[in-house]
């Protein structure tokens, strides 16, 4: 594998794969990795060496941690992490400035992992994890375009939420809120809550129905379940 210097995109997941090729720090025009689905428990050091790597796919092992080294990866932009076991992120993931979009859904995740304020992160997914409540620094994420908080234990509507500006899709499907959680950034165009299946006349859940004032630029809201 060492041999094929201008392999830009390696596909290895559905695999039994518990450890990396020795090969892959040769690979220097590496731009997509997919390691999914396999058998890993751990995530070697080396993997800080994968300078070119763009696009990189972790989800669906076992892992319980993250090297730091993850943070030397200087080019990437995706991260899927999704269905491990994490509990938490190293600190030293805020030195991968370009990262842009991370999946960390279907982990264990009781906390918001403190590191995510400091990135520039546009698409984050934290559903399926732990979670009752959010930071009040989660507003640092002041790129943020999409969040998915679905299916944790939020009974009310985190504060926070509020002031995420740049927000343009949200998802708390499959949480137990009981009340519906406006307002909301007035810029946002998707937006799941689903205590039923149907759309809702908003008279029914706000005391006064938001208007075109109030939500001068509101393109699109979605109460119905998917």
């Amino acid at each position: 594998m060492g041999q094929l210097e201008k392999l830009g995109k390696l596909e290895l997941h559905n695999n039994q794969l518990t450890a990396l090729p020795p090969e892959l720090g040769q690979l220097t025009q590496l731009q997509t990795l997919y390691l999914s689905g396999n058998r890993f428990a751990t995530v070697p050091p080396a993997i800080g060496d994968l300078a070119t790597v763009v696009h990189l796919g972790l989800g669906d092992n076992q892992l319980t941690s993250l090297p730091p080294e993850l943070g030397e990866l200087s080019q990437l932009v995706s991260l899927d992490l999704s269905g491990n076991r994490l509990t938490a992120l190293p600190a030293e993931l805020a030195h991968a400035s370009t990262l842009r979009h991370l999946n960390l859904s279907g982990n264990h995740l009781r906390d918001v992992p403190p590191v995510l304020t400091q990135l520039r992160l546009e698409v984050l997914n934290l559903s399926h994890n732990q979670l009752t409540d959010l930071p009040l620094d989660l507003d640092q994420l002041l790129f943020l375009k999409q969040l998915d908080l679905g299916h944790h234990r939020f009974s009310d509507i985190p504060p926070v939420l509020s002031q995420l500006r740049p927000l343009l899709s949200l998802d708390l499907r499959g949480n137990p809120l009981t009340t519906c959680p406006l307002p909301l950034p007035w810029q946002i165009d998707r937006y799941i809550y689903p205590p039923d299946k149907r759309y809702f006349d908003f008279n029914h859940w706000y005391s006064s129905s938001p208007t075109s004032t109030e939500h001068p630029d509101l393109p699109f809201l979605d109460l119905c379940l998917e």
